[in-house]
């Protein structure tokens, strides 16, 4: 599996995520992960999984490096908030991130080399909906 993180300022954001990709993704099913402030599971068609989950506001141990932290506090100086994403199909990804990061309020990093606003990333999927952030990785 392959994981996007997003970035926001409120430790609260699990029921806006639970919410949102439900309306996304309406056939699918969203079951808790045990404690509803831990994270939730999306059965989609098929075998087509997310694991959504809170990571909590240690950046440094869930691997942002110092550079990264620096541009993440100050996006949101007060506090910050780590969620992972975790998917197999990027085209399923990439139709919840347009409904749930399309804020500068939430960052998204997709773990490929781009850490950026919500509203720059959703617009890079809606401006290239061919945009396999993976592929990139691999032209490094």
């Amino acid at each position: 599996m392959e994981t996007i993180m997003l970035i926001t300022g409120s430790s609260e954001s699990l029921p806006y995520f639970k919410q949102t990709i439900g309306d996304a993704l309406p056939k699918s099913t969203v079951t808790d992960q045990g404690d509803p402030t831990v994270g939730f599971i999306v059965q989609n068609a098929g075998s087509n999984r997310l694991y959504v989950d809170y990571c909590g506001n240690d950046l440094i141990s869930i691997g942002w490096n110092e550079s990264e932290i620096d541009w993440i506090s100050q996006q949101f100086p007060a506090e910050y908030y780590a969620y992972s994403i975790q998917y197999r199909t990027i085209n399923t990804v990439k139709k919840i991130l347009v409904r749930i990061a399309n804020s500068d309020q939430i960052l998204v990093d997709n773990d490929c080399g781009q850490l950026m606003k919500g509203t720059d990333f959703v617009t890079e999927i809606i401006n290239n909906p061919e945009w396999n952030w993976l592929k990139d990785l691999s032209k490094q």
